[in-house]
């Protein structure tokens, strides 16, 4: 879509990083792009989808969900709350998300971040991957990491 043609006015006011973060899983769980750009902050958002690489700007991020959007089929998502901190205008949420399309259902775990505006809420980061598979325990003497 690119620069020109995307309104970065956002009228949509998010008193709170959870408002903000129900608005974007309506948004996702829509398809609708539109409504996913009154989410994302305009300075300097990040976003990587499961599997993909880093994108760093507002077309970037925004162009990213318009090609997950496109012919897609509305998925059903529940978003289960592993943590939220919040302190002074940031707000880091940890989530399982869990991602219908018919009978197919995938699992991702995601940070979403969130920044206090003047404007209100923005989403500034957003980062899914998909959950590595359960291992045995470390033996003694193995470093994992």
């Amino acid at each position: 879509m690119g620069e020109a043609g995307r309104d970065k006015g956002q009228g949509e006011v998010f008193a709170s990083a959870m408002e903000c973060e129900r608005a974007f899983y309506q948004a996702f769980t829509a398809c609708d792009i539109a409504a996913m750009e009154a989410v994302w902050a305009d300075e300097e958002p990040s976003c990587i989808h499961p599997g993909g690489g880093l994108l760093r700007t507002r077309d970037e991020v925004l162009d990213s969900w318009a090609a997950i959007f496109e012919d897609a089929l509305a998925p059903r998502i529940r978003v289960h709350v592993v943590s939220r901190v919040s302190e002074g205008g940031l707000a880091v949420h940890l989530v399982r998300e869990q991602i219908s399309h018919g009978e197919h259902t995938s699992h991702v775990l995601a940070t979403n971040v969130f920044r206090r505006f003047d404007e209100g809420w923005r989403m500034i980061a957003h980062h899914g991957s998909v959950p590595a598979p359960k291992r045995e325990p470390a033996v003694a003497g193995h470093l994992l990491h």
